[in-house]
Order: structure tokens, then C-alpha cells, then sequence
């Protein structure tokens, strides 16, 4: 019996996805190579795309896992200390063990980039903004090869900007981020990333605002000063991130760049029905 599950594992575990997935685009999902940036936000989405039938994937983090991790990341207390990387390949082929896991337990540098984003068919990046440089690096480098990047983040209920090729000359998140000299080195996130949150502001709700705005009194260049996030807010930007990723190949999204944006506060507001008995 086991022998049989792992000869037909891949239709078995693809096979309640029918019919909302139709079956070219789930073998466009079975070979569709995913580079995911950063292994924090970025494990709960490979984790829902490993679900999905999306099998091949490149790793790419520095850091190992720590306590507070937990609270909003796809990893258990047995995976304390050791890489993310090596961790989230684990709870992929955990999935599905026939999955194509590559993992590199290395930053995003001027060194890599370009293997990483060229053996790459979608990009998505969780890169924290306190690594403004390597970001900007990876949109500059992927907007060369023509490569969609899902730049995701979670604010409190889930955030996600979408990038899809062709772009212009120049990566759009420079755009954003008012970043046009060629020299990165002498980027200041806490000055980008201030920027960037006032044109983001009027989209949030009030106590997110609040919240967004005393993390700035603290935040400093080359301090971490991270944000808080609950798995709720986590889990809405890796749902919402998957969910834009599945339209992208089926050809429904093909427009200019986008920001996604989820308030399950307006969300709840507006679901309730009122069913007469």
C-alpha cells in the first residue's frame, strides 16, 4: 500500500483540487520552478503551494529559527536552532516527498542573484525590509530576466504587491521606494520604509496605523526593530499571495503592478448574511 501511495502520490495528492483546478493548469503547478526569498513569511506560502501541487523549489535564507518565530511561521519547536532553509525542506517533503527542494542557507547578494532568479520560472520575495539592499537586488534582477515577483509582506491582516513582466528598464520597487542611484550601499530602510508606509497608511485600518507608527520610533538602520505580526495577518498575505499566483498562470492577471491589500476587519464587516429561519 505505501509502495503504491508514493508511485501515485503526486495525482492522489493533487486529486481534490479538481475540478477548481483544471488539469493543465495543475501540470503547469507540477513544473513551475518557485524561488521563495526570505524562509519566514515565506514558509507558510511554500507550505500552501507544496499543498497546491507546486513541487519544485529554491531556498534562500540566512537565519535559523528562533522561539518567536513560532508564533507565525510554519516551523515546530523540534526545528529551534537549526537553518530555515533546511527546516522548510523538511516540512515541504513532509507534503510530498517526491518535491524538488534546492536550498541555499545563504543571503540574497550580488553573487547569487543572478543564478537564483535565472533557474527560477516566479519569484516571491519575503525579504525583510531591513534588508532593503538585497531586496532592491532581487526586484533589479528578476525585472531583467522578465520574472513575475510576489513581493509579500503580512501588515497585521496581509499585504502583497505584485510585479509581472515586462517592466520597464527599471525595477518598479525602485519606483516605490524612490531608489534610482545605482549604488546600494548607501540605502537607509528606516528612511524608504517611512516613505513607503505613509503612501501605504490610507489603506489601513486605524489601530494598524497606530501599531506601524510606533514601530518607526524605534527603528533605526542596522537594528532589527521588527513589527508585530499574529499568524492570522501571516497566514491572510500567504493566502492571498497563492491565491494571485494561481490567477497569474492562468492568464488573469497580466497587468501593470499591483498592491493587494486584506482587512478581515472590513472582511467580517461585510460577510455576515442574515438568514431567516
Amino acid at each position: 500500500m505505501h509502495f503504491l501511495l508514493m508511485e501515485n502520490i503526486y495525482d492522489l495528492l493533487t486529486s481534490r483540487n479538481i475540478p477548481i483546478i483544471n488539469s493543465d493548469i495543475q501540470r503547469t503547478i507540477s513544473t513551475t520552478k518557485i524561488l521563495i526569498a526570505g524562509c519566514g513569511l515565506g514558509s507558510l506560502i511554500s507550505e500552501s503551494l507544496a499543498r497546491m501541487g507546486f513541487q519544485h523549489f529554491l531556498l534562500v535564507d540566512n537565519d535559523i529559527i528562533e522561539l518567536h518565530n513560532l508564533n507565525r511561521q510554519a516551523y515546530h519547536y523540534k526545528h529551534l536552532g537549526k537553518s530555515k532553509v533546511s527546516s522548510l525542506k523538511e516540512v515541504i517533503l513532509d507534503i510530498n516527498p517526491k518535491a524538488n527542494v534546492t536550498c541555499y542557507s545563504e543571503f540574497i547578494s550580488e553573487s547569487n542573484v543572478d543564478f537564483l532568479v535565472s533557474n527560477s520560472d516566479i519569484v516571491i520575495d519575503t525579504i525583510d525590509f531591513l534588508d532593503l539592499k538585497s531586496v532592491i537586488l532581487l526586484h533589479d534582477k528578476a525585472n531583467e530576466y522578465k520574472r513575475p515577483v510576489f513581493s509579500t509582506f503580512a501588515a497585521a491582516w496581509g499585504a502583497v504587491g505584485v510585479f509581472l513582466p515586462p517592466q520597464d528598464s527599471f525595477a518598479y520597487l525602485r519606483s516605490i521606494f524612490a531608489v534610482s542611484e545605482k549604488d546600494l550601499n548607501s540605502l537607509s530602510y528606516t528612511e524608504k520604509f517611512s516613505a513607503f508606509f505613509i503612501r501605504l497608511a490610507p489603506f489601513l485600518n486605524s489601530e494598524v496605523q497606530e501599531i506601524m507608527k510606533n514601530v518607526f520610533k524605534g527603528m533605526q538602520d542596522n537594528k532589527p526593530c521588527p513589527a508585530s505580526v499574529v499568524i492570522t495577518g501571516a497566514q491572510c498575505a500567504a493566502i492571498l499571495c497563492e491565491k494571485l499566483l494561481f490567477d497569474y498562470l492562468c492568464g488573469k492577471i497580466n497587468s501593470k503592478p499591483d498592491f493587494y491589500y486584506i482587512d478581515l476587519t472590513k472582511i467580517i464587516e461585510s460577510a455576515k448574511i442574515d438568514i431567516k429561519l
